[in-house]
């Protein structure tokens, strides 16, 4: 009995190790939610009370991935709160990236999101993905970060995570 559970443990660390960064990888995440600018409605229900309609509203992450140009890098997959997403990459051609008002609107002040580098810039876009499958090494990693990057370097499978994402001002749609 006690050499499976020295096994199991021998079995986590190893998939905990193995969840390596590749050196000089960064990733920077946000996430902005957006409501409604429709005001709500005031319904009257059957007994004669009246119910608020709730308004919509939605969280659009922001991450960026920051490398070095000598690494070949190819973003796989992203896990954003244990939900598995796949990825378009977006080249971004200026930094610092910054976003004006992103913790107090219409102050006038601007939050830098990607520092001043003269490393590769990316923005990625998560989309819905079909493949709901988990490996261990990301349900590991999922009990202690809000977001995880699957990424390959020469067919070598790496993990970038972020421990928080960090909440911007709220939007509304129009």
């Amino acid at each position: 009995m006690k050499k499976f559970i020295l096994l199991g443990c021998l079995f986590c660390s190893y998939a905990i190790m193995s969840a390596q960064s590749y050196k000089g990888v960064k990733m920077y995440g946000y996430t902005q939610s957006s409501t409604s600018g429709i005001s709500p409605n005031v319904v009257i229900s059957e007994d004669g009370t009246q119910v608020e309609s709730k308004s919509k509203s939605a969280n659009t992450p922001l991450i960026y991935l920051v490398y070095p140009s000598n690494i070949n890098l190819q973003p796989v997959a992203i896990y954003i709160n244990g939900i598995r997403y796949s990825l378009k990459a977006e080249k971004v051609d200026e930094t610092p990236v910054l976003f004006e008002g992103a913790l107090q609107p219409n102050t006038g002040k601007t939050m830098v999101l990607v520092p001043k580098t003269n490393n590769l810039v990316f923005f990625l876009h998560p989309e819905e993905s079909n493949h709901k499958s988990i490996s261990t090494t990301a349900k590991s990693l999922m009990k202690h970060n809000e977001v995880i990057l699957v990424y390959l370097v020469n067919k070598k499978k790496y993990y970038s995570t972020l421990k928080n994402i960090i909440k911007l001002t709220s939007v509304p749609m129009q």
